[in-house]
């Protein structure tokens, strides 16, 4: 199974349906994660629970749709059911914190030997180099409750999918 991030990116066309904030949502089999500011008032948050309930709520086609092998999808379904109960916030907690969170938790929980040593050996990259990008992952952890625009979640999936491909 694959973890599918799609990604509406940051924008301010006035021929899509909701502002310039842009949205992020993954996929995992047949489970579609989604978050949204409250549409009544009195609630906390609001989610989309199929692709085509995003669709229909962005008016378009997400700009990017990135798929990452590996990563521990039954650890963030756990994440994403704790996670969710929380309140949505536009600056501290949104759609792209929350991918990020999950993502990171998913990434945390698959990394083994066995998939450093995939990636060492497909990049021939030598070993100081993945020291950059293990701090490069350190850096993502450290900002994942920072990450706020789909724009940061497209480059941290990205790099996902490159450490994590076969």
């Amino acid at each position: 199974m694959t973890t599918t991030v799609y990604v509406w990116r940051t924008f301010s066309n006035s021929s899509r349906k909701f502002g310039g904030f842009g949205h992020v949502a993954l996929g995992i089999g047949a489970h579609y994660l989604s978050f949204w500011p409250p549409e009544e008032h009195g609630k906390k948050q609001s989610f989309s629970y199929a692709f085509q309930e995003d669709l229909a709520r962005c008016g378009c086609k997400p700009d990017r749709k990135i798929t990452i092998p590996g990563l521990d999808e039954k650890a963030i379904i756990r994440k994403w059911q704790t996670l969710s109960t929380k309140s949505f916030d536009n600056i501290e907690f949104n759609c792209c914190t929350m991918a990020a969170q999950l993502l990171m938790f998913g990434f945390e929980k698959s990394m083994d030997s066995a998939t450093i040593g995939k990636f060492l050996k497909r990049t021939g990259r030598l070993v100081s180099q993945p020291v950059k990008s293990w701090t490069r992952l350190a850096s993502y952890a450290y900002r994942e409750y920072l990450i706020h625009s789909p724009g940061e979640i497209e480059n941290l999936a990205d790099w996902m999918a490159d450490i994590t491909r076969n």
